[in-house]
């Protein structure tokens, strides 16, 4: 991940003489497709190493991203910049983690939340990821390993959390703001109208979310609509906490 002078535990990004600039970008996003073709355009002049410069689009699931780096990797060394929301960020960085990708991630924003962007970047740079690779410094993400099981009798499912997660009406809301008939809803309204819709309903989710039983300890129990872990200090555009948390070995229960 990129950094820049207020994050804690920096560490200069590394640049050998060849190093090369891998461009991956969300395929089913004509925002990030855009911005991907004109970073590669402005690459050409601004990237500091005398590596290749690549323009890519990702894959469907992680494990097909950790091949795609793999591959890009045995080409020599590079640095990536992800154009995304989220969801494309945070496959990316699992897929890093599963290939052992050597090189450094900057994220760019280019989807609804943009939640790891925002923690990874200040404002001057999370609209430059060649300026914060150049100018910038590392960090280290630990993501949260998360066990899943349905029911007793099902499979433990672990997964990789990256900057939160939540089980409950967290999860009702971002799948229906990740539906088609919702993005293309949005299309064409401006960015207040935007927030405006987006807090109606999530209220109305809130009123409306089904409880579940929250077990602490054998005599602790409550119901809520909520159980959420952040390790990071922002989700669904919101600053719970200050955004180098991402960067630290903590997590809170919220």
């Amino acid at each position: 991940m990129t950094l820049t002078d207020w994050h804690p535990n920096q560490a200069p990004i590394p640049f050998a003489p060849d190093q090369g600039l891998a461009i991956l970008y969300n395929p089913t996003s004509l925002r990030a497709k855009e911005h991907s073709e004109d970073i590669f355009s402005d690459a050409k002049y601004t990237w500091a190493g005398k590596g290749k410069i690549i323009n890519v689009p990702t894959e469907e699931t992680i494990q097909d991203n950790a091949e795609l780096l793999s591959e890009i990797q045995r080409e020599g060394p590079y640095h990536l910049t992800v154009i995304g929301g989220d969801g494309t960020h945070g496959m990316l960085l699992n897929a890093s983690i599963v290939s052992k990708f050597q090189g450094v991630s900057s994220l760019f924003p280019a989807g609804n939340c943009n939640d790891l962007a925002n923690m990874s970047n200040n404002s001057l740079y999370i609209h430059d990821p060649i300026g914060a690779l150049r100018d910038g410094t590392k960090g280290v993400i630990r993501p949260l390993e998360v066990t899943i099981q349905e029911d007793k009798n099902a499979k433990p499912e672990i997964i990789s959390a990256i900057g939160y997660v939540g089980i409950g009406v967290s999860g009702s809301l971002a799948e229906y703001f990740d539906s088609e008939d919702y993005r293309k809803s949005e299309k064409g309204l401006t960015r207040f109208n935007q927030y405006s819709r987006e807090f109606k309903t999530a209220l109305s989710h809130i009123l409306n979310a089904d409880t579940f039983t929250i077990y602490n300890g054998e005599n602790n129990e409550r119901e809520a609509i909520e159980y959420l872990i952040l390790n990071g200090g922002r989700m669904a555009k919101t600053r719970f906490l200050p955004y180098s948390k991402l960067f630290k070995p903590e997590a809170t229960i919220a």
